[in-house]
């Protein structure tokens, strides 16, 4: 059987130029089952503070026993984005 499909010569024949793409998008209820620390953290490296900041408010809806840690590193990320403005 092998044989037989490696004798046929079977080609993938290329996309065509026209041809529609598949697109997958993540609705809003999706992101904060998505958000960790780290991803927060990294936004935060990276001088997306915006993002930084809805990441941490996701997260005290997610860790309420931690919301005061998060809640300090809101402040410490909006003196960030006025002190580099």
């Amino acid at each position: 059987m092998i044989d037989k499909f490696i004798e046929a010569s079977p080609k993938i024949s290329p996309i065509k130029q026209g041809a529609s793409s598949v697109y997958f998008e993540l609705n809003k209820q999706d992101d904060s089952s998505l958000m960790t620390e780290t991803l927060a953290r990294v936004y935060l490296e990276q001088k997306k503070y915006q993002k930084a900041v809805q990441a941490y408010e996701i997260l005290i809806l997610k860790y309420p026993e931690k919301s005061s840690f998060f809640a300090d590193r809101i402040s410490d990320i909006k003196i960030l984005q006025q002190n580099n403005n």
